[in-house]
């Protein structure tokens, strides 16, 4: 159990988040492998991503309800593949590498 003192220095030190866990996206297409309670996944490209830090507060969410809410223990970083579904006709119009 934290004392007032404890609790005071997390919340002056630390970060708050609002982490968005879905299961799929609009048009279906899996998301990340998040377990509630667990492990929260993101990748390198989500804004902000490079500054959250063990020991921000996070609240976990969908588009309508909370699921939870904690402080982050720890980040592990891994090596992965991030699948991308792009619209082939927004795609053709632009120019550069993909």
């Amino acid at each position: 159990m934290w004392d007032a003192t404890e609790v005071t220095l997390v919340s002056a030190f630390s970060s708050r988040w609002s982490l968005l866990s879905l299961t799929a996206t609009a048009h279906g297409a899996p998301t990340y492998p998040d377990e509630l309670g667990v492990r929260y996944v993101w990748a390198t490209t989500v804004p902000n991503s490079r500054y959250i830090l063990p020991g921000d507060l996070a609240v976990v969410r969908d588009n309508r309800i909370v699921f939870g809410a904690g402080w982050i223990d720890s980040i592990q970083a891994a090596p992965g593949r991030k699948v991308r579904y792009r619209c082939q006709t927004a795609r053709a119009r632009r120019r550069g590498p993909y």
